[in-house]
């Protein structure tokens, strides 16, 4: 019952009013599941392109009709008899048919829409929710359990409008913060964050991924806001509550320097550095993103060797869904953790060997979303599954971004339950 009968595509419109494929497949026994793939603004990564129809009369070229065809005529028949149990043969096959290296000629959208809808489709052919089947198909974690949550609250960069350098500044919880506890802190700062731009005379608007957009003379001072804003609540900075930072700062470079308005000139490497460790001592910042462009590596082992025992030094644009620069990382200890993103990697295969890879290497993962999401709830569920350390969804005030909060409350409520039952004598 558990072979492929049919599949087909449609458009559907993500977060920033774009358009996406959504994929609908069925199995033999009638039952059928549907997703539909993030996307991405700005996307550039050379080895997984998206595939678009470049036709600017319509969605300024970003539609997606080509991708449909492509499912419904070309691909679909391939896959049509295959059990979608074999998560493993279904994306070999879909890599096969695209036959490029950087998949091309289907486009990274188009590839792991299918293997999406693979993976969400063993889970419905075993009555299993869709994390727990991960966690016994693939065996990445021993215990199931949700991961912390990274709240970015407050964006600047591409996320917000020239009135901050770097993309996202974070609230992360204590880890002896229960996550219903987490979701409650989250919830009650980002109204005290606004509650204090507000008294101080500034607009609360939001940005494309829903964090407020704060004017300030510099980055540094953000820290302030966001204290301010805890110490009028009931938390305690640097025992319930603690701050991280999303640089991105291949957007920061200027002629193999930095840019920031922390300071009238050009920060060299080594001055960033000490930005970060000043920041690391001042304000508690226990999680750093992207904190140098992707071609400084020395920069990034450094601050590695430097901050490493006590902050998150994670590669996300540093990475890219490059096994091989995850692999030269883990080797030269460039960073400590990676943040995976499934459009990053295009099946769920690739996606799982990035994972096992980090995990091995005793790497933090963080499961990340994209900036074009859509109400899916795929990566919570592969979160938890696959036992990442993190998740990072944004704030939980978007429809997008609920969704996936939603679902996280949904599933820890069925793991507690498990776990009552399973103590009962």
């Amino acid at each position: 019952m558990s072979k492929i009968v049919a599949i087909k595509a449609r458009e559907a419109l993500d977060s920033q009013g774009l358009p996406t494929l959504q994929i609908f497949l069925w199995i033999a026994d009638g039952r059928s599941v549907v997703v539909t793939v993030p996307n991405e603004w700005h996307y550039d990564n050379p080895l997984a392109i998206v595939n678009r129809d470049n036709d600017n009369q319509e969605f300024n070229g970003k539609g997606v009709k080509k991708a449909i065809t492509l499912v419904n005529q070309t691909i679909a028949p391939q896959l049509l008899g295959m059990s979608c149990l074999e998560q493993g043969e279904i994306d070999k096959t879909l890599l096969q048919l695209d036959g490029t290296n950087n998949k091309a000629q289907f486009g990274t959208n188009t590839i792991l829409g299918l293997s999406m809808a693979t993976l969400k489709a063993g889970a419905l052919s075993t009555n299993l929710p869709l994390y727990s089947y991960i966690h016994q198909k693939y065996q990445l974690t021993d215990l199931l359990s949700i991961p912390s949550c990274i709240y970015p609250l407050i964006n600047g960069g591409d996320f917000g409008n020239d009135n901050l350098d770097f993309m996202e500044f974070e609230l992360i919880p204590a880890s002896h913060v229960s996550f219903h506890k987490s979701i409650t802190m989250a919830s009650t700062l980002n109204e005290k964050i606004r509650d204090v731009i507000e008294t101080k005379g500034g607009s609360v608007c939001t940005g494309s991924q829903g964090g407020f957009l704060p004017r300030m003379n510099n980055n540094a001072d953000v820290f302030e806001l966001l204290l301010e804003a805890i110490k009028v609540s009931h938390y305690t900075f640097a025992q319930d509550v603690f701050f991280g930072l999303d640089a991105s700062a291949d957007d920061l470079t200027v002629d193999d320097n930095y840019h920031l308005r922390d300071k009238p000139d050009n920060y060299s490497s080594e001055e960033l550095l000490q930005f970060y460790l000043q920041l690391r001592e001042k304000y508690k910042t226990i999680y750093l993103e992207d904190p140098f462009y992707s071609n400084d590596e020395k920069s990034w082992q450094k601050i590695t060797d430097r901050l490493g025992n006590t902050t998150k030094i994670v590669g996300d644009e540093f990475i890219r869904g490059d096994k091989d620069k995850l692999a030269k990382a883990i080797k030269q200890k460039t960073c400590n953790s990676v943040c995976i993103k499934l459009l990053d990697y295009g099946t769920i295969s690739e996606t799982l060997y990035a994972v096992k890879l980090a995990k091995d290497a005793e790497l933090s993962v963080i499961i990340g979303d994209h900036s074009g999401e859509t109400n899916e709830t795929l990566i919570v569920d592969l979160a938890v599954g696959v036992g990442s350390d993190y998740v990072k969804f944004g704030p939980p005030n978007r429809g997008e971004k609920v969704a996936k909060y939603n679902r996280l409350i949904e599933v820890n409520e069925e793991i507690e339950t498990s776990e009552n039952e399973s103590n009962r004598p």
